[in-house]
């Protein structure tokens, strides 16, 4: 099944999002909702200021299960990068630099070139966005950088990229948000989208992004392969439900009577 989110030539034919207004006016909308997300983290960070003893107890479970099912190599992946100092260099800068950066480049072309297919990308990033601090806060995981004792490194910091706070509790990023990695999450939208955009056969190189991605988050000790995994479900299980809902609005739109009726028989 195609899950891709499809370019939207005819914004009167979707309801479920808004049709496109006056420049300003969406502008002043979508900041809205990005201070809104914004707000919604910085609540996660303070919720889970104090859960540090879960949060390393939910490491240790993390790793005793990624030991059961064999997947448990990210020392491996880490000490292989850093036999290089130019790889190890490349994958702190690119967790670094351009997580934020390319997502916020990539959203703003959308909504200047491509409005229709930006309020697909929008809501599958905030949907995505908000599930996983709920996740976040309900789960609180040291990352393994904070396990020194299981043999990992914190290579930002080596590299000199003070990225995060020495001390967690005053850090403006919930450190204990590990599970799952939005780093990876958001570089599969953006490659998943910009393919379904652009329909390209050189497109596809977009894939590059979270590959790189997938492996510097490893080798930087910032997230365990299950942290991507999840990520990748969410993914996946948001778009889904992205799409239901469009689906089901626009057909309640096609055929009021029906809604109608279905209302009267509840």
């Amino acid at each position: 099944m195609d899950t891709s989110p499809q370019p939207l030539d005819d914004a009167r034919s979707v309801p479920f999002f808004d049709r496109p207004g006056r420049t300003s006016l969406d502008v002043t909308r979508e900041v809205v909702a990005v201070v809104a997300v914004y707000i919604g983290y910085r609540q996660g960070r303070t919720l889970a200021r104090d859960q540090a003893r879960e949060a390393f107890a939910n490491a240790r479970r993390v790793i005793d299960f990624e030991r059961r099912i064999h997947l448990f190599s990210e020392r491996t992946v880490q000490r292989i990068s850093m036999h290089h100092d130019g790889v190890i260099w490349m994958l702190n800068h690119y967790y670094a630099r351009v997580h934020f950066p390319l997502t916020t480049a990539f959203v703003v072309w959308l909504f200047a070139r491509h409005r229709e297919s930006y309020r697909w990308v929008r809501t599958w990033l905030v949907a995505v966005t908000m599930i996983a601090l709920a996740i976040h806060v309900a789960f609180p995981l040291a990352p393994p950088r904070m396990l020194a004792s299981y043999g990992f490194i914190d290579t930002l910091r080596l590299d000199g990229l003070h990225i995060y706070s020495a001390n967690p509790n005053q850090s403006v990023a919930n450190q204990f948000a590990a599970m799952p990695s939005l780093h990876f999450g958001w570089s599969v939208i953006i490659a998943v989208a910009f393919v379904a955009v652009r329909r390209t056969p050189w497109s596809v190189v977009a894939f590059a992004h979270p590959i790189i991605t997938l492996i510097a988050i490893v080798a930087t000790a910032n997230h365990y392969w299950v942290d991507a995994a999840v990520a990748l479900i969410l993914v996946v299980g948001a778009l889904q439900l992205i799409r239901a809902v469009h689906h089901k609005m626009k057909d309640c739109a096609a055929n009021p009577r029906r809604k109608y009726a279905a209302k009267i028989s509840a």
